[in-house]
């Protein structure tokens, strides 16, 4: 057991995160509490694998790991950055054990792709299990149990029954294509998801180019390898950018702090590689 499993979320960095969101600090664990805080969440909070990727090329702007929730949230709190499904997982998943959520980790295969790749957050209020997912990003606890889809006009979710397993079908980001996430484990406890972590470090859609996305209220803004997309209910427009360009959206639309802009901009993160799975699934 290593000293992650044992963590539980600082109380005073709970607080600083609920201050961040707009959150009250007495909230009660009811349904709609929860979408409030999932609606925050998906708003404040990137997907993004700039920190992963920083390990990943030797480029550390620290030695800490964001599966730790404490880790996780300094770093957002502090410079902007969001992370990729197992660690925001792990992150919300504390948030919500801290406002007293019964909840538990699912795991799954996202994108057809065989094996498990992918991790979510079940929440269980009156007997109901709300899926809230730090990924798809779809602002609206998900019910499981009535199956019920979302119409969301930015963000909808079709619920889909196959051979006794449950998947989710939902938009990309940056256009309407579609992708399914199917739920292949229940219920799995943090070891599981911190060993996903490290095996999604040597293989992931996420590892050979800048991907971020973070939501406003009326559209998704993203950065995918070089090309910045803002999606609306309607339409995705896009831009080719240069790395200065990119520098500069990374702050004054995703949030970053100047300090860890800085930091990328003396990596190669911002290179394009020759072939790369992420660029090929989310062209246009």
């Amino acid at each position: 057991m290593t000293p992650e499993t044992q963590i539980t979320l600082n109380p005073e960095i709970g607080l600083r995160v609920l201050k961040k969101l707009e959150l009250s600090e007495k909230i009660e664990p009811t349904l709609e509490n929860l979408q409030m805080i999932y609606l925050q969440w998906c708003r404040n909070v990137p997907f993004d694998n700039f920190w992963k990727r920083l390990h990943l090329n030797n480029n550390r702007f620290s030695e800490q790991k964001q599966i730790n929730a404490n880790v996780f949230f300094d770093i957002w709190l502090t410079h902007g950055l969001g992370g990729t499904c197992w660690v925001t997982s792990n992150a919300l998943f504390h948030l919500l054990k801290f406002l007293g959520y019964n909840i538990h980790f699912i795991t799954g295969s996202m994108g057809d792709i065989e094996g498990t790749n992918h991790g979510s957050i079940i929440v269980l209020l009156n007997k109901k299990q709300y899926m809230v997912d730090t990924s798809m990003l779809n602002e609206e606890p998900i019910s499981l149990k009535e199956k019920k889809n979302s119409s969301h006009s930015l963000h909808p979710i079709n619920i889909l029954l196959s051979g006794g397993e449950m998947s989710l079908l939902f938009e990309l980001c940056n256009s309407k294509n579609k992708m399914t996430w199917t739920i292949t484990s229940n219920e799995v406890g943090f070891d599981k998801i911190e060993h996903l972590n490290q095996i999604s470090m040597i293989t992931s859609l996420f590892n050979d180019c800048v991907y971020i996305r973070k939501n406003s209220k009326d559209a998704i803004y993203s950065i995918i390898g070089n090309t910045f997309y803002i999606k609306t209910a309607d339409k995705t427009a896009q831009e080719v950018l240069g790395n200065k360009e990119i520098e500069k959206k990374l702050k004054e639309v995703m949030g970053f702090s100047e300090e860890i802009v800085e930091h990328i901009s003396k990596t190669y993160l911002f290179a394009i590689p020759e072939q790369s799975a992420l660029l090929e699934l989310t062209k246009l």
